[in-house]
């Protein structure tokens, strides 16, 4: 059972920055800091400017800021692997279907969640996690990565994406990754999510 002190730290990294004056990280065998800076990374991007969260991110004392890449990499390094291995299982299973099946296209789609049903339910009682934009570039990188469909047209212009992306398979797909590589290390190149749609 977890001691006193380690309550405190988990409850540290639930509150994040913010409670930093009221309960300071101590004893343990893990980066609490580290920890604390992924995850400020994370939600810091699911809030716009109105929260006045991104605001106290403009350079400052805090140290080099993350990219999606080196967050990704943090994650890895802190966290157990289960947070990432759902996100890879998926995108190499989809990989692997659609080039066992070679189809003349593939189109990419993110999910939304419209009021009023079920699943809009189950992420607001917490039931379903809906992936993050670095979650959703990750996924389509691995998915990208490892497509061998030659000759499918790839189109991921939907108005639900972040990213827009089009190419033929195998040629286009460098390209395809160059763009994502950019969004990764830009999100602000994303769509915001005010313009997406179903």
């Amino acid at each position: 059972m977890a001691d006193e002190q380690e309550i405190l730290n988990r409850w540290r990294l639930v509150l994040g920055k913010y409670a930093s004056e009221q309960i300071s990280f101590s004893g343990g065998g893990l980066n609490y800091m580290d920890m604390e800076n992924v995850l400020d990374y994370l939600y810091s991007r699911e809030y716009g400017e109105e929260q006045e969260i991104r605001k106290d991110r403009q350079g400052g004392s805090e140290g080099s800021k993350l990219t999606v890449p080196s967050w990704l990499h943090q994650v890895k390094r802190l966290f157990p692997k289960r947070t990432v291995e759902v996100l890879e299982r998926h995108a190499l299973d989809t990989a692997a279907a659609f080039n066992a099946m070679n189809p003349e296209y593939i189109g990419m789609l993110t999910l939304m969640v419209e009021p009023e049903t079920p699943l809009y339910d189950w992420v607001h009682e917490g039931k379903f996690q809906l992936l993050t934009q670095p979650q959703v570039l990750e996924e389509t990188r691995l998915l990208v990565e490892n497509l061998d469909s030659p000759g499918s047209v790839f189109r991921m212009n939907h108005a639900s994406n972040y990213l827009s992306l089009r190419g033929t398979l195998n040629k286009d797909k460098a390209a395809m990754l160059a763009e994502i590589g950019r969004a990764e290390h830009d999100l602000s190149s994303l769509k915001p999510e005010a313009w997406r749609a179903l």
